[in-house]
């Protein structure tokens, strides 16, 4: 089984700005009833709220009440900002989860890094009980032990990251959704090692409704060996199985010292993400490794196919990779829920670079939605164009664009 994959703009940019959807979901148990949040310029600088009802075909602008800014100045070239960490929609409660990663920046600086670093970035939650017009109070992502002050290790400490958008709910109606944190080195005084580079490990957060708002509990951290992986691992993604284990796969970074491949690793809990086996490579059914750049991938389980299903980038050889790249093509492909290979045969190109784009074209941030309605994958991304920056005839566009993908089967399925 293939994809059959459809592409169109979903939203122009403007004025040269980079313009890119950072989350969507459904906003209501009608399933024709969505909510998704634009980011314009450069790292989010603005934000625009759409609704649709009639499943994203069509879209109005709408200010909801509540939310934080996105930039408030403190003083000189220092802010206090908000970025958008994901929507998610609890069906079991009726309402939508908003994450937000709040930080003090300098502007003037690269990265717009505070003197502080990474460490003054601290995650958050909204609750919206009426479709995201209205938004309560931000809540801090802390366990039942700590309070707003004292946050546990790794949580807004030194750049831990929760990403709403990969939420999930189990069969016993918790959410679980993934995290990251940054090690701290004492030697530095930073995030950056002795040695140079970060160092992270991933994991989950599990969420329980206690009156109303949410309890969390941090599972188990995750991470490897630098001679496996330059930077721990990170950006986890995670999908609950039909025998109720959840897996997660994680994105690594092929070492500079070791000719140790570029891949993707996984992890499997049998307790609702509280503890992980020891991660693995992320395999082809006849063993071989599917090679892959340090870079975004999501699993999720497409429910019009009964199956699971990641994104990410694929790459036939592992001797082109360097780091972060390349980041073409993106590639969907389905996993066996049995022996949790992918199968090759089932990868399908989404996009990938022109002849005529950037060597450092990027494909690989996106977010995703399964239409309920026509069982097809919506997937929406903006082109990147890579660390060296947006350049001046490179054929990186700025505009958003979205995928339509529904499965293709061959005639020997014999469906």
């Amino acid at each position: 089984m293939t994809c059959k994959v459809d592409k169109e703009v979903h939203v122009r940019s403007e004025n040269g700005k980079p313009i890119s959807v950072v989350a969507i979901t459904r906003r209501s148990a009608n399933p024709s009833e969505w909510i998704e949040v634009i980011s314009q310029g450069p790292l989010g600088a603005e934000r625009l709220w759409r609704i649709s009802n009639d499943s994203g075909r069509t879209w109005e602008s709408f200010e909801p009440a509540g939310m934080p800014p996105a930039r408030k100045p403190i003083e000189g070239t220092r802010v206090i900002s908000h970025w958008q960490s994901g929507l998610f929609r609890d069906e079991e409660h009726n309402v939508l989860i908003s994450g937000w990663l709040k930080a003090t920046m300098d502007e003037s600086m690269m990265g717009h890094l505070d003197s502080g670093g990474l460490s003054t970035r601290k995650m958050y939650y909204q609750i919206s009980r009426d479709g995201g017009k209205n938004w309560g109070e931000l809540c801090p992502i802390i366990e039942g032990e700590y309070d707003r002050n004292n946050w546990p290790d790794g949580v807004g400490c030194y750049g831990g990251n929760v990403d709403i958008n990969q939420g999930i709910t189990l069969t016993d109606n918790s959410i679980l959704f993934v995290t990251f944190k940054f090690r701290h080195f004492p030697e530095t005084g930073s995030i950056e090692s002795p040695e140079g580079g970060w160092w992270l490990a991933a994991g989950t957060v599990k969420c329980k409704w206690i009156d109303s708002g949410l309890n969390c509990e941090f599972g188990q951290w995750l991470t490897i060996d630098r001679d496996k992986s330059s930077r721990g691992l990170c950006e986890p993604t995670v999908v609950e199985l039909s025998d109720g284990r959840v897996l997660m796969i994680m994105r690594g970074e092929k070492p500079v010292k070791t000719d140790f491949p570029g891949v993707k690793f996984y992890s499997v809990s049998h307790d609702s993400g509280m503890t992980w086996s020891e991660p693995k490579i992320l395999t082809y059914e006849d063993g071989s490794p599917m090679y892959s750049s340090s870079a975004m991938v999501q699993v999720f389980r497409w429910n019009a196919c009964d199956g699971i299903y990641l994104i990410t980038n694929i790459l036939e050889r592992d001797d082109i990779i360097r780091e972060c790249d390349p980041r073409y093509p993106i590639q969907i492909a389905k996993l066996n829920e049995e022996t949790l290979c992918v199968e090759k045969d089932s990868i399908t190109v989404i996009e990938d670079r022109q002849s005529e784009q950037a060597a450092n074209i990027r494909f690989s941030n996106f977010v995703h939605m399964e239409d309920r309605q026509t069982g097809a994958l919506r997937i929406y991304m903006t082109a990147c164009p890579g660390n060296v920056g947006k350049k001046s005839g490179d054929n990186v566009p700025l505009d958003s664009y979205e995928y339509t993908i529904n499965e293709k089967r061959r005639e020997s399925d014999g469906k």
